[in-house]
């Protein structure tokens, strides 16, 4: 690990990120990066053969069928998100724009493109895909508006008209780059693949913080007691309760953070294979880091740990002057570019005696916004 470090100012501010769409399914829970979203949006109910709610069954840069040996971001070469629904359930216009495809494909089923503006770099467009529709409710050419009815998914082999490659009722939604053109990338190989050359985030971004989230935030709330949302600790006992991420306060400094370097052994929805922490984060986009931090007995600066595409990892520091929430123009940085895959937060410790469990440093949210 060869970290540069920067140091710069943490400013508690009111922030106002662009909003960015509407989740193309109703009920879709925010995404945080897990298989789980935010506890209390539709999806911890979610049974794989009861799907009273619609849940991702495939992330993006995930695998189907964990032949990579592991679950999660940059496990695989999928390029979009499979949401699994009934079939027959609508499926909305998440970004306003033209309608550049519509459809019957052999592979994609039914298929309707939308071309948007992207609306964290407007000068740039995206291409919006829906796929495995079984019906379709708009033609090329047509300007369609956020929230309006693009088609009814599909995807049940035998059953629903124009499959496609498909093995169940699913929407795909994925959102492509302007040079992977209006028809929608796939990888010539396989997505069992590891994306460890980062083919995908090449012709593609990850959907979701794109529309999901209200605001079009990467949003880790720890809500739910136990679980940690894929955040995992070095050093340190920790766990959730309360609505926050605790950590005690040991002898050497604690660690917690979405990585490689902390994967849970296992989570929902991953047929037991170990879990990838990782995150696809666009540095272009996303440039304000945002903490919720309550550190009871902190020696003043408070580390945060960032990894790029290149395996790079690069450290910056912040003073800490209180419980409260600190906004962060980490984007102003030069070391933060590219794809940002791991995020971990450290506390300088200031504790004077440890007897375990003190729960001396408090996490209630992380979020990245634009």
């Amino acid at each position: 690990m060869h970290p540069f470090v920067v140091i710069f100012t943490a400013l508690v501010l009111a922030v106002s990120p662009t909003f960015a769409g509407v989740s193309p399914i109703e009920g879709l829970p925010n995404y945080n990066a897990t298989y789980y979203g935010t506890p209390g949006t539709g999806n911890t109910t979610y049974d794989s053969l009861n799907r009273t709610s619609p849940i991702f069954t495939t992330l993006y840069r995930d695998n189907y069928d964990r032949e990579s040996g592991c679950a999660g971001e940059r496990c695989g070469k999928h390029p979009g998100v499979d949401i699994a629904v009934p079939s027959g359930t609508r499926a909305t216009a998440a970004l306003a724009g033209k309608v550049v495809r519509s459809e019957c494909s052999t592979s994609w089923g039914g298929l309707v493109v939308i071309e948007a503006t992207n609306p964290f770099a407007t000068t740039k467009k995206v291409y919006v895909s829906y796929a495995h529709l079984r019906s379709r409710n708009v033609k090329v050419n047509d300007t369609v508006y956020v929230g309006q009815l693009v088609g009814y998914t599909g995807g049940i082999p035998n059953v629903d008209e124009c499959v496609g490659s498909s093995g169940g009722a699913h929407l795909h939604f994925q959102v492509d780059k302007p040079w992977g053109g209006p028809y929608p990338w796939f990888p010539i190989k396989r997505v069992e693949s590891m994306d460890d050359d980062f083919e995908v985030t090449r012709y593609t971004h990850n959907p979701l913080p794109f529309v999901v989230s209200q605001s079009g935030w990467w949003n880790w709330t720890f809500a739910e007691d136990g679980n940690k949302e894929l955040w995992q600790c070095a050093n340190v006992l920790c766990n959730t309760s309360g609505g926050d991420l605790w950590m005690d306060g040991p002898s050497v400094l604690p660690l917690t953070g979405r990585s490689s370097m902390l994967t849970e052994s296992s989570c929902a929805y991953s047929n037991g294979a170990p879990c990838s922490g990782e995150i696809t984060v666009d540095a272009d986009i996303f440039k304000k880091l945002n903490l919720r931090l309550n550190l009871a007995c902190n020696t003043g600066y408070v580390y945060v740990w960032y990894r790029d595409s290149g395996d790079t990892w690069y450290r910056a520091n912040f003073t800490y002057r209180g419980a409260g929430t600190y906004s962060m123009n980490i984007g102003g940085l030069s070391s933060w570019r590219g794809i940002i895959t791991d995020l971990m937060i450290q506390p300088s410790d200031g504790c004077t005696s440890y007897v375990s469990p003190n729960r001396e440093y408090y996490i209630r949210q992380v979020y990245l916004t634009n």
